[in-house]
């Protein structure tokens, strides 16, 4: 008997972070209207019934019943529906092995053809309240996102994520201990190796510096408290580490050009 195993896989198959923030099923009216937004997480709607718009750059996309469309995390867009549209909704992220999201980046909008008795199939799943059906709903919402990376794939990113164990358990290190404090020495002497010896070697597999890399975890994280709690700037800013909710909010700013609350308010505006 001849066994072989491919540890390369299996290590990045177990740092694949699947994760859904948000759902629904909604009847949307031409109240459904908003410009110019632009999510930390990717959007996928399942459309049922009537149709709506999208627009991102120069380019429209009719929405129809019977398709499915995957708007990437990052992408800039507009949407709105002129009567009435019916579908199922998911807010998305899959996590790359540096905690960046795999879509975050993808230059266009996919869109997948399916029957009305396959959205009618995803409806039916998610309004049930059976284990086995949320099983079978993640499975079918990640085979469509598969699909959609495929059809994506020229946009997406090609770099080698297998990094090496020093500067994964580095990055594993930081997200456990995620703050804007934490410094490269302190990683460093958790690792046991001198801070110039780690600096260099991070950027020189991630392609930026240790501390570019703990600001982006911060603010992706920032971000997500904004959008998906209901915790105050105070409890927001505590959590990561910030010396007060003032500085954090002038450092957000820096960053998005708004302030969190003008951020938070304009995204709650938008969650379908």
């Amino acid at each position: 008997m001849e066994i072989k195993k491919n540890k390369t896989i299996s290590n990045v198959m177990n740092k694949i972070d699947f994760e859904i923030s948000d759902s629904g099923y909604g009847i949307i009216d031409k109240t459904w209207k908003s410009s110019d937004v632009c999510s930390p997480y990717s959007r996928l709607y399942f459309v049922e019934s009537g149709e709506g718009f999208l627009q991102y750059r120069n380019t429209i996309i009719r929405m129809r019943a019977g398709n499915i469309y995957l708007i990437p995390a990052g992408l800039t867009f507009s949407y709105w529906c002129e009567g009435e549209m019916q579908k199922v909704f998911f807010h998305v992220n899959i996590y790359r092995p540096d905690k960046y999201d795999l879509m975050h980046g993808c230059g266009n909008i996919a869109h997948l053809s399916r029957d009305a008795g396959y959205i009618k199939h995803i409806k039916n799943l998610y309004k049930s309240k059976k284990f086995i059906d949320a099983l079978v709903l993640k499975k079918e919402i990640f085979k469509c996102i598969v699909s959609c990376l495929d059809q994506m794939r020229l946009s997406l990113n090609k770099e080698n994520l297998n990094y090496t164990p020093l500067i994964q358990s580095a990055m594993d290190y930081i997200e456990r201990n995620l703050s804007i404090k934490l410094r490269c020495r302190d990683i460093a002497r958790h690792l046991y190796i001198s801070e110039s010896q780690l600096s260099k070697s991070f950027k020189s597999e991630a392609g930026i510096s240790i501390g570019k890399y703990i600001d982006d975890l911060i603010f992706f994280a920032a971000e997500k408290m904004l959008i998906k709690s209901n915790d105050s700037l105070y409890e927001i800013s505590e959590n990561l580490g910030f010396c007060d909710q003032f500085y954090f909010s002038r450092k957000f700013k820096q960053r998005y050009n708004e302030t969190p609350l003008k951020y938070r308010k304009r995204m709650k505006n938008m969650q379908t």
